[in-house]
């Protein structure tokens, strides 16, 4: 049987094989849980951090100090593979203000007091926090740098 989809979920039931393309060709073809051994470090913290606005100084130059320092503690922290800031999405009115950081580790879940610690000691606002294990469509960003869309990047599913 083969089923050609773009929702990850529906691709993440159980099967013997997925493939994850990209434009017309296979990036990679095994199980679900090998594909998400692909994410570095395994799990994520996701920290959602409410960023004070950016302040003008004496030339009229626009200033932001606070995520590069936050930036460079989270990613000083012990056991971190990578740390990346995720874009803002459309439609997040009720996260205006903020922005996302994920941090990539084998135990993601050891981070918690340590990011924390960071985004204190940046003097921001930590908003939320969540703890994540890989999923299909993680997979496919991490394989082409890109989100999901209409345009070839999808998963066929084999069985």
């Amino acid at each position: 049987m083969l089923l050609t989809t773009h929702d990850m979920e529906e691709a993440d039931q159980p099967c013997e094989r997925i493939a994850i393309m990209d434009h017309g060709k296979i990036l990679v073809l095994d199980t679900s849980a090998e594909l998400k051994k692909l994410i570095p470090g395994g799990t994520s913290l996701e920290l959602r951090v409410r960023v004070p606005e950016m302040a003008a100084v004496g030339d009229g130059h626009v200033e932001d100090g606070a995520k590069p320092q936050l930036l460079a503690a989270l990613r000083a922290l012990p056991g971190v593979v990578k740390v990346e800031e995720v874009p803002a999405g459309e439609g997040e009115d009720s996260y205006r203000g903020t922005s996302l950081f994920r941090l990539f580790a084998e135990d993601a879940g050891s981070l918690v007091v340590p990011s924390t610690q960071a985004v204190a000691g940046a003097d921001l606002e930590l908003r939320d926090l969540h703890l994540a294990r890989p999923s299909l469509e993680d997979v496919f960003i991490y394989l082409t740098s890109k989100s999901l869309r209409d345009d070839g990047g999808f998963v066929r599913r084999f069985t």
